[in-house]
């Protein structure tokens, strides 16, 4: 993966997290939190469902290589 893409990947994700800390910690009820976290669920889909896949990707990458390298030293 391009040092590019790895930013970008934890600029997304990191936004993301703040954002969920955000709602965690904001003083509302939690029946208007529930529905503020809906209704960015619903407007950022497509986005949360593209990270969500590259993250996998990347996991998937990593943990073929750490794998293949290890094979190697045995």
């Amino acid at each position: 993966m391009k040092k590019r893409d790895k930013i970008i990947m934890g600029t997304v994700l990191g936004g993301a997290i703040g954002s969920v800390l955000g709602f965690m910690f904001a003083p509302k009820k939690g029946k208007e939190m529930r529905q503020d976290i809906k209704e960015f669920y619903d407007e950022h889909e497509d986005t949360i469902k593209k990270v969500q896949k590259k993250a996998k990707n990347l996991s998937l990458s990593a943990a073929r290589a750490i794998r293949d390298k290890l094979e190697k030293n045995d």
